[in-house]
């Protein structure tokens, strides 16, 4: 294992996973007090890695179960010359959230519930996440953001964050006219967002709920039928988006997603296991090609 520098192991020790690529990442150098540091290596793809613990809101600490990576840095980093020569204490790396979804990483152990918080898969690159659209934590390259009718925190809280994120890809929505959307009026809203966000290079969205006629807990289920069909209709190979689908109230975590291949079929006549079939690793590969 090397000289590495432990944590809290238990918080996520089922979660480990491994590289499929030659990856560079990073790593801090523990030196004798008052000195610290940091590095970057290619990790060579089929290293494995276990989690400690969050490193901050974007990170996790994590050490190697199936190489000798952090023993060789430790060498190196222990050799330096000067007044740090001989005083390096151990080697650990750290790992951006961002990485885990890269289709380049393997998930070996574990599940995005341990790494991403309460996230639930619904469907193939769909994810329904309890929490704020506005998070640093989703690491989204992309926001579609629909304001609902009424006094809402979020109406104000989207002009801050349009103010202080001038160079983000965002999809606004303002509902100025306080409208409480038809199922119909949802899925165009969808579709519009998705599109634009698609063509500007977007391809790990999140978007917050859209309030509708239909009410609560079925306007999710539309929701995520809207974005299934959304990728179906648009041909999108699979890991090719994430569509993150935020609620600080859990509105989307709690939906049946074959509700919404209910309402799918309903609406425009596709089956689930057409989607399925259609968005096949052959598809994927034709896609590539």
């Amino acid at each position: 294992m090397g000289r590495t520098c432990y944590y809290s192991k238990d918080a996520y020790k089922d979660v480990v996973i491994e590289l499929a690529e030659d990856t560079k990442l990073e790593y801090l150098i523990h030196y004798a007090a008052p000195y610290t540091g940091s590095g970057r290596t290619i990790v060579p793809k089929g290293t494995r890695f276990q989690l400690h613990q969050h490193m901050n809101d974007y990170c996790f600490y994590a050490h190697t179960i199936n190489s000798n990576m952090e023993e060789r840095l430790w060498k190196m980093e222990n050799d330096v010359e000067g007044r740090l020569k001989g005083r390096c204490t151990g080697v650990s790396f750290f790992i951006h959230i961002s990485t885990f979804f890269r289709p380049s990483t393997i998930f070996v152990k574990g599940d995005l519930n341990a790494i991403y918080g309460n996230c639930t898969e619904l469907n193939d690159d769909i994810y329904a996440v309890d929490g704020d659209v506005f998070c640093n934590f989703l690491c989204a390259d992309a926001r579609a953001l629909f304001i609902p009718a009424g006094l809402t925190s979020i109406r104000s809280t989207a002009v801050r964050y349009l103010d202080s994120h001038r160079k983000t890809l965002v999809h606004y929505v303002p509902n100025s006219s306080q409208t409480i959307y038809t199922p119909t009026e949802l899925k165009t809203l969808v579709f519009d967002a998705l599109d634009s966000l698609y063509a500007q290079g977007a391809r790990r969205i999140a978007m917050n709920g859209i309030r509708t006629t239909a009410g609560s807990g079925c306007s999710e289920e539309l929701q995520i039928a809207a974005v299934m069909e959304w990728i179906y209709r648009r041909r999108i190979p699979r890991n090719g988006v994430n569509i993150l689908l935020v609620d600080k109230r859990g509105g989307f975590s709690k939906c049946n997603k074959y509700t919404a291949y209910t309402h799918l079929e309903k609406s425009c006549g596709i089956k689930s296991y057409e989607i399925h079939n259609e968005r096949s690793p052959f598809l994927d590969t034709l896609t590539k090609i």
